[in-house]
């Protein structure tokens, strides 16, 4: 059973794999984004426990991503 649900909204991939690399192996289950506007509907959809944002985003950045899931 995983701790908790998390995810990350970042574009470069290498990041993204690395922090996800990262919380499977401590036994969390994680959610990923490359897209601002994606992460938007992967948070309505799975409710994680956390959300990690990217500032820089390819669409809209991490503030307006934010704004739209509270």
């Amino acid at each position: 059973m995983s701790k908790g649900k998390i995810l990350f909204v970042e574009d470069e991939p290498e990041t993204a794999d690395m922090l996800r690399l990262y919380f499977e192996s401590q036994d969390y289950e994680v959610l990923q984004a490359a897209w601002g506007k994606d992460g938007v509907e992967m948070s309505r959809q799975n409710k994680p426990d956390l959300i990690v944002l990217d500032i820089r985003l390819p669409d809209i950045d991490g503030y307006e991503v934010c704004r739209q899931i509270r």
